[in-house]
């Protein structure tokens, strides 16, 4: 399910892939807001919840907010071909320290069926 993003507020969008086969593992997962940087520039997303199979995922690491395109505002949930952190990366707390690109744990040959974020858009 996909949210209408209308600025500032908690937001909750999901994926079902019960289905679509059985997937197993993620090389990359993102949570992606189409023209947000154009809307909405210099926002941040910070992630309040996961649910992966609707229980509770606790995260490894603090996500940052980002877009390769200028156009998507982007937090990668599991992103392994990110080797360092952008410098114009954005985050809410402005702490820096224990920012990830794989944030979202996930175990090796794990069958995916569901996954739940919530999430709060916050101005600069």
């Amino acid at each position: 399910n996909n949210a209408e993003i209308t600025g500032e507020g908690t937001y909750t969008v999901s994926l079902d892939f019960s289905n679509c086969g059985i997937p197993k593992g993620v090389l990359f997962s993102a949570l992606g807001i189409y023209n947000g940087e154009k809307f909405f520039p210099d926002y941040t997303i910070s992630i309040d919840e996961v649910k992966v199979n609707g229980e509770v995922r606790e995260l490894s690491g603090k996500e940052y907010t980002c877009s390769d395109d200028g156009n998507c505002t982007r937090v990668n949930l599991y992103n392994q071909w990110v080797t360092s952190i952008p410098d114009d990366c954005r985050y809410a707390d402005g702490d820096k320290s224990g920012l990830s690109a794989t944030v979202l744990p996930v175990k090796d040959n794990e069958i995916l069926s569901t996954l739940e974020i919530t999430f709060t858009y916050s101005a600069p």
